[in-house]
């Protein structure tokens, strides 16, 4: 049986928020498999607007890839809980590499943030610009509630999102 992707922090209420019109690349949980994306976790603090997610590869220091396949998603997530973006319904699922990382940009409101590994940032959308880039700088012992989830195995050959959620609940 194939493994979870697995990337990002966890989805949990934190102790303060980031701000809105950076793209955060969150430096723990790197994807644990090669895979897809098929589920997008926030935790707002205020109700987010304009979300766009995407996987990572960091090309040394503060130099990275959009890895060609990002999503410009559009998500929302409404604040107070954590809330999960569905491939297929709310986004177009994506593939990941082991060892990416998972980042967002969003357009309006907050997701929460706290003590954590650490993140780099730019003041910019690096999503929809899907190039490579390099990084304002990296802020230790910070991370957002923003988890991705998938299966693993080539991206693009697994089965239809609606069959793969039945199958798992």
């Amino acid at each position: 049986m194939a493994d979870e992707l697995d990337a990002g922090p966890d989805c949990i209420s934190r102790t303060t928020s980031s701000p809105l019109a950076y793209t955060f690349i969150s430096q723990g949980n790197s994807a644990n498999v090669t895979g897809t994306v098929d589920s997008i976790k926030t935790w707002a603090l205020s109700n987010i607007t304009g979300l766009e997610a995407a996987a990572f590869n960091n090309t040394g220091g503060l130099n990275f890839d959009c890895n060609g396949n990002c999503n410009g998603a559009g998500m929302s997530s409404a604040a107070g809980s954590c809330v999960e973006n569905v491939g297929g319904v709310n986004f177009t699922i994506f593939p990941m590499a082991v060892t990416e990382y998972a980042g967002a940009y969003w357009t309006g409101g907050t997701i929460e943030r706290g003590t954590g590994t650490a993140y780099w940032y730019i003041n910019s959308d690096e999503i929809s610009n899907s190039n490579s880039f390099t990084a304002t700088g990296l802020t230790a012992n910070r991370e957002i509630s923003l988890l991705f989830g998938g299966d693993e195995g080539v991206a693009g050959l697994s089965i239809p999102v609606a069959m793969h959620h039945y199958l798992r609940h």
